[in-house]
């Protein structure tokens, strides 16, 4: 076997040590669970925004505006605590 050809098996073979040990797997899942939850985050804040946008124009529609204006509802805060 010639030297270079020795020499490609052997960066080959640490390679494949890297890619195989559990350190590795360990962060390469780190940042697989990361950006998952990033990416559904900004998919559900896209999502609620065209929400808040489509029932803010249905609003105006004549025939359906009343029952949307009657879905926002007020919230009753408490003034005082009662013991």
């Amino acid at each position: 076997m010639s030297e270079s050809t020795q020499k490609t098996l052997l960066q080959i073979n640490r390679h494949l040590k890297k890619m195989t040990s559990l350190r590795y797997a360990f962060l390469r899942g780190m940042m697989s669970g990361l950006g998952s939850a990033l990416g559904a985050t900004l998919v559900l804040a896209v999502a609620l925004g065209l929400l808040v946008r489509i029932l803010q124009t249905m609003e105006r529609l004549p025939l359906i505006g009343g029952v949307v204006g009657q879905w926002d509802l007020p919230v009753d805060t408490p003034t005082s605590i009662s013991k």
